[in-house]
């Protein structure tokens, strides 16, 4: 069973990306999954930590009832989200839904935790100076500038657009 956040003590967000990765690197065979997917380059599972049920309902429901929508967002995230590498080893710090997540992937596997919210501010600074970072408040442009979220990222998650 994963650690719950709340168990985690670091008092400063390389305190806590150091946690987040021992907790993800001595999750076992009893770790599930909250979503598991078979991709042409192998399995992707995608563990959770200290993430509102409703946001782990959404995903598994579009995974569930609308697999090209959940594909479509899936590409849209890698693409605005280049350090989280590929069959790979790397971290991400994203804003979204109102908290700052920490993604870390080593290989197929991927845990999201959410960040505490005395970390967030450091942990987004450090991830913005790094490029690691993405903000899901919407940019105007596709020039590549800043840190918000692209605006084919933006029109999937409201579902306000639909690949042809």
């Amino acid at each position: 069973m994963l650690t719950q956040v709340s168990e985690m003590k670091a008092k400063t967000f390389r305190g806590f990306l150091v946690e987040a990765g021992q907790v993800f690197l001595s999750l076992d065979d009893s770790a599930v999954p909250v979503i598991r997917l078979n991709t042409k380059r192998g399995e992707i599972c995608i563990f959770a930590l200290g993430q509102a049920p409703m946001i782990i309902d959404h995903f598994c429901q579009l995974l569930r009832d609308d697999l090209d929508r959940f594909k479509r967002l899936s590409r849209a995230f890698a693409l605005a989200q280049p350090r989280l590498e590929e069959q790979g080893v790397g971290w991400v710090v994203t804003r979204f839904a109102g908290a700052a997540h920490l993604s870390l992937r080593v290989s197929g596997d991927i845990l999201i935790i959410r960040i505490p919210k005395p970390l967030a501010s450091e942990a987004c600074c450090l991830a913005a100076a790094q490029g690691r970072f993405l903000d899901c408040a919407i940019k105007a442009s596709h020039d590549g500038e800043g840190d918000g979220m692209p605006v084919d990222l933006a029109l999937e998650l409201a579902d306000l657009r639909r690949a042809g």
